[in-house]
C-alpha cells in the first residue's frame, strides 16, 4: 500500500474548506461575540491610527495629517499607518469594530491559503500541507504578532511571496514578475521594514535552493529579484518619500544604542517553548503571563510550533541528505543565535558590522527566519516519516520523539515528588525566588503543561506505530493527525487573542463630563511611572488582562481619546520627532510650577493624571475614585490660534523651552522664534484670531491686529504646512520652538494653512509614473503577441 493521493479537485476543495473552517473556528469568540483584541500597542497606538485611517476614507481622502496626535502629526508618513496597504479597506467596507475582526480573520485566512498552497506546489501531501497552514498560521510566532498588525501583516504574504516568487526564477515569465513585485509590494506597504527585508532574504535563500537543485539559473535568480526589488521601490515612493521625510524630523534616525536595539533578546532558556508551553495567562500580572522559567515576557510570547514539531525536527535529521541538512541547520542556528540578542556576543558583531542589523530594534524578531525555516524542515521531516512508516521501516524514526517524552515524564515524577527543585530551577532561572502565589502557579502550570505533552506525545506516537502495523486506515490518520495539530495549537494560542468587549471603543469616559471645551485644547497625561512621556503605565486596581485595557480608554491614556475628539500633546508614535524628544528631556526636569507653565503655553488646558499632583496654576475639576484619577485644568492655558505683537530671537531648543516654561514669559504678548524679526512693541497692540474651518490638511482664520504681529498656531511645524495670508503665500516660521507663525501686517486678513508635502507629491508622481511605464510595457507586449 503506497502512500500517495490522487489529485482531484473535490479532495482540494475539502482541505481548502476544513482550512477555512478552522480560521473560523480559531476566531468563534470574536465572530459569535461583540469581542475584539485588545492588548499591548492594540489600544492606545493602533486603533486610534485606524480610527484616523478609516475617518479619512470615510471622507474620501488619505490620511495625510492627523491634528488630534501629538500636537499635529503626518500620519501617512509613518509607514505603521497602512495608508497604501489594501487590505485595510475594510475600514471602509464595514464599521469599525467589525472592521478590526475582518482584517484579523482575513489576514489569518491569508496567511493559511498562502502556506497550503506553498506546501503543495512544494510537493506535499494534502493533510501535510494542511499541517504546514497550521504551523504558520497558528504558530508561535504568527499568533505572537496579532498585537503588533503590522508585523502580523507583512509575515502573512510570505507563503505567497514565496510561491510566486518560485514560479517566477523558475520559468521567466514576465507576467509572473509582475505578479510577484505586486506581492512584494503589497507586504512592503503593509508597514513592517523588518519582515518584509526578513522574507525577502527567505526568498533569495529560497531561489539559491532552487538553484542547487537544478532548477533555474544564477542569472534568472538575481536578474529576477534585482527587476522586484527596483519594481517595489518605485511602486512605493508614494510611502517611502515621506517616511523619509519623518525619519529626518525623528530623534531615531541614528543608530540606536546596543542596549536599546537588544531591549527584547530571547534567553537561552526560552527556547524550550519550541517543545513546551513555558507560560501561562495570569489575570493578575501587569505583562499578563507567569513565565515559568525567564523573565521578562518576551515580545514574541510564543515559539511554540506544535506537538508535531519533534516528530518532524527528527525524522528530518536522520533522513535529510548531508550538505542540505548542514545548511539548513547552520542558517537556523544563526537566526536563533541572531534573536537572542545580547544573550550571545554573535549579536555584537553583526551590530557594529551590519547595518540592518543595527537599525533592527528587537533581536526576538530574527527569530521568524528561523520559524519559517521549521516548519519547512518539520514538513519534510513529517512526509518522510509517512513514507518511512508506510513502508514498514525502522520506528527508530519514533526514538527522538519517545525520548522527549521520557524526558518530560521524568521532569514530570521529580517535580510532584519534590516542588522544592522545581522552584529552585525557575529561581535560578529568572535571577529571584518566586514568591507563595507566583510559586503556586509555577507548580501547577509546569505540571500541567508537563502532562499535556506527554499525553500529546504519546497520543501522536501511538497513532504513528498503530498505522505502521496496519491497524488504522491512511484516512483516519491524516485526520487525526490534522485534527491533534490543530487542537494542541488552537488550545496553545487561542488565550493570546486576549479579546475584550468591543463597547470599550465607543463607552464615555468619565472624564469628559469634566472637559467642557476640549475641541481646541490639548490634553496632557501623567502616570507615577514616567510622568512627561506615558512609556510605561501602571494602573493600581489593574485585576485582570482586560484591565489595562479598561483602564487606558476611561482614563485617555494617550491615544484613546481620539475615539472622542480629544487632542494630545504626547507623541506616542515609536520614532519620536526630534522636538518632542527634546521636550521629553527638557521637561522632565522642571519643577511642576513651570511644567504647568510650558504646558499652558502649548495649549495644554486638561491634565489627566493617575495620582495627586502638587499644587500651582492647576484647579483640580474631577476625581474618579475607581481608578483612582485625578483630572485638573490649567489656568491661562493658550489658545489654538492667537496674535502676538513681539517677537524673541532664540534658536536653541533647549533655550527656547526653558524660556517658555519661565513664568516671566507671557505668551499672550510673547513669541519665540528660530530667526530674528524686528516688531516694535506697543501697549495698546489689539489683535484677534478666530479658526473658520479645522480640517486635516486645511485650516483658516480671520485675523485682525492693528499693528504689525505674529499669528501663533498652536499646531507643528512640520514641512509640507504651507500659508495664504489674502491668497497670497507667505512665509510659514518655526514659533515657540513646535508651533507655527507667520507675520502679518495690520489690517484684517483671510489667513489659510494647506498641507501640501512635496514628499508625497514627488512620491506619488514616481509611484504612477512605475505603474503606468508597467501598464504600457505589459500592453505592449501583448499586442506584439497577438
Amino acid at each position: 500500500m503506497d502512500y500517495q493521493e490522487e489529485n482531484n479537485f473535490p479532495g482540494e476543495l475539502a482541505a481548502l474548506s476544513i482550512l477555512v473552517l478552522m480560521v473560523l473556528v480559531f476566531f468563534s469568540e470574536m465572530i459569535f461575540t461583540s469581542k475584539i483584541p485588545l492588548f499591548r500597542d492594540l489600544g492606545p497606538s493602533t486603533y486610534p491610527m485606524m480610527l484616523s485611517l478609516a475617518q479619512s476614507l470615510e471622507r474620501g481622502e488619505l490620511p495625510l495629517w492627523e491634528p488630534r496626535l501629538a500636537m499635529g502629526f503626518p500620519l501617512l508618513a509613518n509607514f505603521q499607518s497602512g495608508a497604501f496597504y489594501l487590505p485595510n479597506l475594510v475600514y471602509l467596507a464595514f464599521p469599525f469594530s467589525t472592521a478590526i475582526k475582518a482584517s484579523f480573520i482575513l489576514h489569518t485566512l491569508i496567511a493559511a491559503l498562502g502556506a497550503y498552497f506553498l506546501a503543495r506546489y512544494w510537493g506535499f501531501l494534502r493533510p501535510i500541507a494542511l499541517i504546514g497552514s497550521l504551523l504558520f498560521a497558528f504558530g508561535g510566532f504568527t499568533v505572537s504578532l496579532l498585537n503588533l498588525p503590522t508585523h502580523f501583516q507583512a509575515a502573512v504574504w510570505l507563503p505567497w511571496l514565496l510561491l510566486f516568487g518560485e514560479k517566477q526564477v523558475v520559468s521567466g515569465d514576465r507576467w509572473r514578475l509582475l505578479v510577484l513585485a505586486l506581492v512584494a509590494t503589497l507586504q512592503f506597504l503593509a508597514g513592517s521594514p523588518e519582515i518584509y527585508a526578513m522574507s525577502m532574504a527567505l526568498l533569495l535563500f529560497d531561489s539559491f535552493r532552487m538553484k542547487w537543485e537544478g532548477k533555474t539559473s544564477y542569472r534568472k535568480v538575481f536578474s529576477s529579484l534585482l527587476v522586484v526589488y527596483i519594481l517595489v521601490v518605485g511602486l512605493s515612493m508614494v510611502q517611502i518619500l515621506p517616511t523619509l521625510e519623518l525619519l529626518l524630523e525623528a530623534s531615531r534616525y541614528q543608530v540606536p544604542s546596543f542596549q536599546l536595539t537588544t531591549q527584547w533578546s530571547f534567553q537561552p532558556v526560552d527556547l524550550l517553548n519550541l517543545f513546551f508551553l513555558d507560560k501561562e495567562i495570569d489575570v493578575t500580572s501587569f505583562d499578563r503571563f507567569q513565565s515559568f522559567f525567564s523573565d521578562p515576557t518576551p515580545l514574541i510570547m510564543s515559539l511554540y510550533m506544535g506537538v508535531l514539531f519533534p516528530f518532524g525536527l527528527w525524522s528530518w535529521i536522520l533522513t535529510e541528505k548531508g550538505t542540505r541538512k548542514a545548511v539548513f541547520l547552520a542558517c537556523i542556528g544563526l537566526f536563533l543565535l541572531l534573536s537572542m540578542g545580547s544573550y550571545t556576543p554573535l549579536y555584537r558583531f553583526f551590530y557594529n558590522f551590519f547595518p540592518l542589523v543595527s537599525l533592527t530594534r528587537f533581536p526576538q524578531k530574527f527569530f521568524f527566519l528561523a520559524f519559517v525555516l521549521l516548519i519547512y524542515v518539520t514538513l519534510r521531516g513529517v512526509a518522510n516519516l509517512f513514507a518511512q512508516l508506510q513502508h514498514g521501516k525502522s520506528t527508530k524514526l519514533l526514538l527522538g520523539p519517545a525520548a522527549l517524552c521520557g524526558v518530560f515524564a521524568v521532569a514530570y515524577l521529580l517535580f510532584r515528588s519534590s516542588s522544592e527543585i522545581l522552584l529552585h530551577l525557575s529561581g535560578w532561572l529568572k535571577g529571584s525566588f518566586p514568591d507563595l502565589r507566583s510559586a503556586q502557579q509555577i507548580i501547577s502550570g509546569v505540571l500541567l503543561h508537563l502532562e499535556r505533552q506527554v499525553a500529546l506525545l504519546v497520543g501522536v506516537g501511538t497513532l504513528f506505530f498503530l498505522w505502521q502495523k496496519e491497524k488504522i486506515g491512511k484516512t483516519t490518520l491524516e485526520l487525526l493527525i490534522v485534527g491533534i495539530v490543530f487542537a494542541d495549537l488552537y488550545s496553545a494560542h487561542r488565550p493570546y487573542q486576549f479579546q475584550t468587549d468591543q463597547s470599550i471603543l465607543s463607552r464615555k469616559p468619565p472624564p469628559l463630563e469634566v472637559l467642557k471645551d476640549p475641541s481646541f485644547y490639548r490634553l496632557f497625561f501623567i502616570s507615577p511611572q514616567s510622568p512627561i512621556h506615558p512609556f510605561v503605565v501602571l494602573f493600581p486596581k489593574a485585576k485582570s488582562p482586560a484591565d489595562y485595557s479598561l483602564f487606558s480608554f476611561p482614563t485617555l491614556h494617550p491615544n484613546t481619546g481620539l475615539f472622542w475628539g480629544i487632542q494630545y500633546l504626547q507623541d506616542m508614535d515609536s520614532l519620536k520627532r526630534a522636538s518632542y524628544a527634546e521636550f521629553v528631556i527638557t521637561a522632565g526636569k522642571l519643577p511642576a510650577s513651570n511644567l504647568y507653565n510650558l504646558l499652558g503655553v502649548l495649549n495644554v488646558k486638561y491634565l489627566v493624571s493617575l495620582q495627586e499632583l502638587p499644587p500651582g496654576d492647576i484647579t483640580q475639576i474631577g476625581y474618579f475614585p475607581e481608578y483612582p484619577l485625578w483630572v485638573y485644568r490649567i489656568e491661562g492655558a493658550t489658545q489654538r490660534a492667537y496674535v502676538v505683537p513681539t517677537a524673541i530671537y532664540e534658536k536653541e531648543p533647549k533655550k527656547v523651552i526653558d524660556q517658555l516654561a519661565n513664568r516671566g514669559f507671557d505668551p499672550s504678548r510673547q513669541v519665540i522664534l528660530d530667526e530674528s524679526i524686528q516688531l516694535k512693541a506697543t501697549k495698546n497692540f489689539i489683535g484677534e484670531a478666530k479658526i473658520l474651518t479645522y480640517a486635516n490638511t486645511k485650516i483658516g482664520l480671520d485675523v485682525s491686529l492693528n499693528r504689525p504681529g505674529i499669528l501663533v498656531l498652536s499646531d507643528s511645524f512640520y514641512p509640507g504646512w504651507k500659508v495664504y495670508v489674502d491668497g497670497v503665500e507667505g512665509k510659514v516660521m518655526r514659533a515657540n520652538y513646535f508651533y507655527r507663525g507667520v507675520l502679518l501686517s495690520p489690517g484684517e486678513h483671510q489667513v489659510v494653512f494647506r498641507y501640501r508635502p512635496t514628499s508625497f507629491l514627488y512620491g506619488t508622481i514616481i509611484s504612477l509614473s512605475t505603474a503606468g511605464l508597467l501598464l504600457a510595457y505589459f500592453i505592449i507586449r501583448r499586442r506584439r503577441i497577438l
